[in-house]
């Protein structure tokens, strides 16, 4: 946590600094876009593996750990994401293009000064070591050598797959033994992920017929529920619902940005996963799971996507109606989490069945990757 925040805060901070200087260009943009997921993939990971590992291959345990700990992350994802796009939408509103940078600015220093709580939650208090400004100071600097370590096997990462590239192909590859039959398309891709350290969670899904299936379930929900929405409707509610009526307090600096669309599409998200993660908590949600099943809860979840492609309708049959047409959006993408979200607690006991202890990080980061 503290390792990977303060290298997304350092990143987060060359944008204003570079906007300020007046080198902020697209290609510069880019770069920072595209190596913050590094860090902030390694946190996700982490965080995951971390939890499935405390709360052990009890499925009941599981599936409680995942409806309570959903609750509370929707709780705080409901109000957090309108009061940033608010927020974001009032700076661009009084600095322009400045404030979008004054933006990233802010988030930068939250990061900074999530530091000192990251420590203060994995700090072990019966070690003085750990204890007081010495410990910060101390668990600071290894936080810092993580992050160099990071650095160093990505910048190598090119290397080390031409090197293993090429010590097959003067090998020949790696053909199963003789006595062997001969090896399948899945299990020969298999053994090739297996050849690098960074795809080893990979092969151990791949060998795994109900872990793949799994992570393709996983992979079509994300492009459903959050790829496709949240491309596609901020861009419908800006060129097609159009501005909101003038005069209208916060909800019309909310959606002067697309950053504050966005945030109003996850608090919408958030409010489903609340009432769903919260309703399927406890023996409420077990008599749930029997009532309807499995195999029905995924059907309901896929039918619910379908209401993304309904929303057409909406400037057709009440064409200038504004408010009705952001309603429709906004419950749409709540009654989609309200489905989409007791899948999420039906699979994890029955993932986390299937993952030993060892392979945690590799396999959650394997999910992460598809």
């Amino acid at each position: 946590f503290i390792g990977t925040s303060l290298a997304r805060a350092l990143l987060m901070a060359a944008i204003p600094a570079l906007w300020v200087s007046g080198n902020l260009t697209i290609a510069a943009l880019l770069v920072i876009v595209a190596i913050n997921p590094l860090f902030q993939s390694t946190m996700v990971v982490a965080e995951r593996a971390a939890i499935m590992a405390a709360v052990g291959q009890d499925e009941k345990m599981n599936k409680e750990a995942t409806a309570t700990l959903t609750k509370w992350e929707s709780l705080a994802g409901l109000f957090m994401p309108l009061i940033a796009g608010w927020a974001l939408g009032a700076l661009v509103t009084h600095f322009g293009l400045g404030g979008y940078a004054m933006a990233y600015g802010i988030y930068a220093a939250m990061l900074v000064a999530a530091v000192p709580l990251y420590w203060f939650m994995v700090r072990d208090p019966r070690d003085p070591k750990d204890l007081g400004v010495d410990g910060l100071k101390r668990f600071t600097a290894e936080s810092l050598k993580f992050l160099a370590a990071i650095v160093l096997g990505v910048l190598l990462l090119p290397w080390r797959l031409l090197k293993g590239l090429w010590g097959m192909r003067r090998k020949g590859g790696s053909p199963a033994p003789a006595a062997e039959a001969p090896a399948g398309l899945k299990e020969r891709l298999a053994r090739w992920f297996d050849g690098h350290e960074a795809t080893k969670g990979l092969a151990f899904v791949l060998r795994d017929r109900t872990l793949t299936l799994l992570m393709l379930v996983t992979a079509v929900e994300s492009f459903l529920v959050e790829a496709l929405p949240m491309v596609v409707l901020p861009n419908f509610i800006a060129e097609v619902l159009g501005p909101a009526p003038a005069g209208v307090p916060f909800i019309g600096t909310l959606l002067a940005t697309s950053g504050g669309i966005l945030g109003l599409m996850f608090s919408a998200e958030y409010l489903g996963r609340f009432i769903s993660s919260w309703y399927m908590e406890g023996d409420r949600g077990d008599r749930a799971i029997a009532r309807i099943g499995p195999a029905r809860l995924y059907r309901m979840a896929a039918l619910s996507s379908l209401l993304i492609w309904g929303l057409w309708l909406v400037p057709t049959l009440a064409h200038g109606a504004f408010w009705v047409g952001l309603g429709a959006v906004v419950g749409a993408m709540g009654i989609i989490q309200l489905f989409h979200s007791p899948v999420g607690v039906v699979i994890a006991p029955l993932k986390r069945s299937r993952i030993p202890d060892h392979v945690l990080g590799r396999v959650e980061s394997a999910f992460d990757m598809v």
